[in-house]
């Protein structure tokens, strides 16, 4: 208020209404301070140009009609000010506390995602006798849960396809090249780039490049209409062409089908090539 009866003093001889920003002050008022506030605001308001700005200045003098009708017409347009100012803060309140209580939520389904989890994940231990396919359903099922981790930390359904592959290639950063461009992917993509990765980085682990120390894997990614992802295995053992494909590749290949997506595979002796298109029109 005193901001607002500063600036109508420096105009005192340019403008002759009495309440211009005065107005402006009690929104803001009514913004921070609620309604029961903004109400002492434009009493103040009043008050204050009446004494500062009627003549003679510094003492209540009294009013003309004109004078007495331009204080009622501001006290009425005022309040329907304080109104909606009011409303909007009690508006914005609500939104902040429906996004708090959204994020609770949030973090409670996450919560009960993992634990779930990992009941299946002993489930698996415990009843599945093969030694090889429990550990690959475990570590596929690891694989999901980190899902959450990802979305937790970018605070949103959508993740980029830099996090999702750092993630999955950090145990062999310094063997994993990995370039693309910003590339945000929406649920289902998410769930199907990371279990993809899963499978690779788990391949070349095995029987590829990454089961060399002087092996490495390059994986690279380009947007055009499509993403095309390109993984590529060098410096690995001598790669021979297989008529029967492993479980690892057809979970791939059948990953890929449900997004309506394709694989191409190049077993070249210097390394095992695979280029995958995700459709991003999805």
């Amino acid at each position: 208020m005193a901001i607002a009866s500063l600036i109508r003093l420096a105009f005192a001889n340019q403008i002759t209404l009495l309440f211009p920003t005065y107005y402006v002050a009690v929104l803001v008022v009514s913004l921070l301070g609620g309604f029961y506030v903004s109400l002492f605001a434009i009493v103040l308001s009043v008050l204050s140009a009446w004494w500062l700005l009627v003549p003679p200045t510094f003492e209540f003098a009294p009013l003309t009609s004109t004078q007495a009708t331009n204080m009622a017409f501001f006290a009425s347009m005022s309040l329907a000010i304080a109104g909606i100012g009011n409303l909007n803060r009690v508006l914005f309140n609500e939104l902040i506390n429906q996004r708090e209580k959204g994020q609770l939520l949030w973090d409670e389904l996450l919560h009960r995602s993992k634990n779930m989890l990992m009941v299946v994940q002993a489930i698996i231990a415990q009843t599945v006798t093969n030694a090889p396919q429990k550990e690959a359903l475990l570590n596929r099922i690891g694989s999901l849960a980190l899902l959450d981790e990802l979305r937790t930390a970018s605070d949103q359904q959508s993740v980029d396809l830099q996090r999702i592959a750092q993630k999955q290639l950090e145990a062999f950063q310094a063997r994993a090249f990995i370039q693309g461009p910003p590339l945000l992917l929406d649920s289902s993509l998410t769930k199907v780039s990371m279990l993809i990765l899963h499978e690779l980085v788990t391949n070349a682990v095995k029987y590829g490049a990454l089961s060399r120390p002087e092996g490495g894997v390059v994986l690279s990614w380009s947007v055009n209409g499509d993403a095309v992802l390109s993984w590529r295995e060098t410096g690995g053992p001598p790669v021979g062409v297989s008529k029967r494909r492993g479980a690892g590749l057809l979970l791939v290949e059948r990953l890929v089908r449900t997004v309506s997506g394709d694989l191409r595979s190049e077993f070249a002796s210097e390394g095992v090539v695979h280029k995958i298109r995700l459709p991003l029109s999805r």
